[in-house]
């Protein structure tokens, strides 16, 4: 299937053009007798575009054939690692590890599973002929029907549910390997095996990982907190990634002052996009670009002839003027790319889909809903990406959400239902019956976005946004953001990629007297002994007997969900099934979270704990709906003691 083709101006006349520099590549003419007229004028910056792009390409050889050598090096010194790794350690973590896999994890916890239905049969009966998307789902309900088998024939055995070999050493590097790096496990292993190591001691002498700035994300991927703003005050989001956050938030005073929102990310693609979901927002009105429009230009992968026609319209306004959208060095080069790039709906179907298909547990969330209905709307979303639009209506795919260029390259797995977050004021406020959780979530935000902007279309929030690595030594930067008076700066998963000493130091640069401070850890577990299941071989049983405690608290949350949420009318607890390893792992999180926390938020300079505070949350899993990382958690913190949180 073919998009229509989008048009660009002409470098001679200025009518539409779609007949590139065969050289160059870097403008466009309507015609040949247009080319031919302007090859004069255009002869040395051609010649001189076209040895910049083979000098480009050559890079791009050279940088390709050095990390193919980095990874040879990095193989080979994992096999002298592998070789050098030390027996006695294999012996006991492995002989340790073979009777929790004989466990009954579900049994211990007294967790029930339910038969599971046949989404495979539902999604064939509406949509018959896509045979391959059936074949996906029936691989997926073979995986889950089996899994259930093993549980109530009482042979549960992780390493098969989690196709890895948790004995000896790749078990040992996948738990402590982002702690190892290059170095050798020995540190690692001193650190295990020290006398009277205690569960909850954190890994200090840990490699900080690197932050991967040319992976780009065109949504976020994991659920918004409720945050509160004020208008008439500043927020700063750092790794903002687009303005969700800002949409879903809860507005409190009078709209009588701005709200004021300074973004920053340091992918260019992913800042570009958000400045053009803005611009539409702020300078076009509802009838010249739909909402719906716009939201199939943020979340879909595939596009209608109406969208197409807008997103034309707001880029063509963009590179007329650039100071308007905030454009940066780059930008408007971009958004010509965007405007070439022309991706089938095969392609776009095929890319969204392509790293899903592995992930048993985004298909497993789909066995908790009720409904056949909404089983087959989600499984069709995962499959596809279409969202906001008709299946029947969409011409080609989204340009801005697959196109790729040098390093740059997209991250896999991206879910618009990863940032919703279930139990948000948005659900529980609206009162109008729905009659699926799908129509439900996209109502809903059809409505939260339509109130959104109309905020920054009469200029009640104002936002910019900037393309700018984050890095905790650039002091000069601080500065730059206390100077802006800031009340809330949400910093994401930022500090996961910093020293807990460094980010301290660079936080309080950045804040005024009554600043709060917003954050998420994902990747802490890699640092806590005994947030893992691997770290109790030796107590297994005390392993199981506090997560027992943890999960009866859990239900009292799931109980209180059946009673208070309005999404819960949708969702059978009962059904959501999670892995062993996974439920037991999400206990333990809940177990050692404040001690993490504790430990990042101690500031050096005074000599105690940050004024902070976790934010409300519910730990099941059933409200962890399409969640990336079930262990995430939220803080809260200030260095104002006097402010409340």
């Amino acid at each position: 299937e073919k998009s229509s083709i989008i048009m660009v101006t002409c470098a001679r006349c200025e009518n539409p053009g779609s007949q590139r520099c065969s050289q160059c590549k870097s403008i466009y003419y309507c015609s040949s007798q247009c080319q031919k007229a302007d090859w004069r004028q255009h002869k040395r910056a051609c010649k001189l575009k076209a040895k910049q792009n083979e000098e480009k390409l050559q890079q791009q050889r050279q940088q390709q054939q050095q990390q193919q050598r980095q990874q040879r090096q990095q193989q080979q010194q994992q096999r002298q690692q592998r070789q050098s790794f030390p027996s006695s350690y294999e012996e006991s973590y492995g002989q340790g590890l073979m009777d929790i896999l004989q466990s009954n994890f579900h049994g211990m916890l007294g967790m029930s599973l339910e038969d599971s239905m046949s989404i495979s049969a539902e999604y064939g009966r509406v949509y018959p002929y896509e045979t391959a998307h059936i074949g996906v789902l029936r691989e997926r309900e073979i995986s889950y029907r089996w899994t259930r088998l093993e549980e109530k024939q009482n042979k549960t055995n992780m390493a098969s549910l989690e196709h890895i070999d948790f004995a000896g050493y790749e078990c040992f590097l996948k738990r402590w390997g982002p702690n190892i790096g290059i170095m050798d496990p020995k540190h690692v292993l001193n650190f295990i095996q020290t006398p009277g190591r205690k569960m909850g001691d954190i890994y200090e002498r840990r490699i900080q990982p690197r932050y991967d700035m040319f992976r780009y994300q065109t949504m976020r991927n994991t659920s918004i907190a409720n945050q509160e703003y004020q208008f008439g005050r500043t927020y700063v989001g750092f790794g903002f990634v687009d303005l969700f956050q800002l949409a879903w938030g809860k507005y409190k005073d009078t709209l009588q002052e701005r709200l004021t929102f300074y973004g920053y990310d340091s992918n260019q693609f992913t800042t570009l996009r958000s400045k053009m979901i803005y611009g539409i927002m702020k300078y076009f009105k509802e009838d010249e670009i739909s909402t719906s429009s716009l939201l199939q230009i943020w979340f879909s992968s595939c596009w209608s002839r109406e969208t197409e026609k807008a997103f034309r319209l707001v880029s063509q306004d963009a590179l007329k003027n650039p100071d308007k959208y905030q454009l940066q060095s780059g930008d408007a080069d971009i958004i010509r790319k965007w405007l070439g790039n022309k991706v089938s709906l095969n392609d776009a179907k095929s890319i969204f889909s392509r790293d899903i298909k592995p992930r048993d547990g985004l298909f497993e969330d789909i066995w908790s809903m009720k409904l056949s209905e909404d089983r087959v709307l989600f499984s069709r979303y995962l499959l596809t990406g279409i969202i906001f639009v008709d299946d029947s209506k969409v011409i080609c795919g989204n340009p801005t959400m697959f196109y790729q260029e040098g390093k740059n390259r997209k991250m896999s797995e991206e879910l618009f239902f990863k940032g919703i977050d279930l139990l948000a004021t948005g659900f529980e406020e609206e009162r109008k019956p729905h009659r699926t959780m799908y129509e439900f979530i996209i109502s809903i935000t059809e409505k939260i976005i339509t109130g959104f902007r109309a905020l920054i279309k009469i200029g009640n929030i104002e936002c910019h946004l900037e393309s700018k690595y984050i890095d905790a030594t650039d002091l000069q930067f601080a500065s730059r953001i206390r100077n802006l008076n800031p009340y809330g700066i949400d910093w994401s998963n930022i500090p996961d990629y910093m020293e807990p000493k460094e980010f301290i130091k660079f936080a309080k640069a950045c804040s005024v007297d009554d600043t709060i401070h917003y954050l998420h850890f994902i990747n802490w577990i890699q640092f806590v002994f005994g947030a893992c299941h691997t770290d109790w071989v030796d107590q297994q049983r005390e392993c199981i007997k506090k997560c027992q405690k943890l999960k009866r608290q859990v239900d009292m949350d799931v109980a209180k969900l059946k009673k208070d949420s309005a999404i819960m009318a949708f969702l059978d607890p009962d059904r959501k099934f999670n892995f062993p390893l996974n439920e037991i792992n999400l206990y333990l999180s809940i177990m050692f979270r404040n001690r993490f926390e504790d430990w990042f938020l101690y500031d050096l300079e005074t000599g105690r704990i940050l004024n902070r505070h976790q934010s409300q949350m519910c730990d099941s899993a059933i409200a962890k709906f399409f969640d990336q990382s079930p262990t995430t958690f939220r803080s809260v913190f200030s260095f104002n003691d006097n402010i409340k949180l």
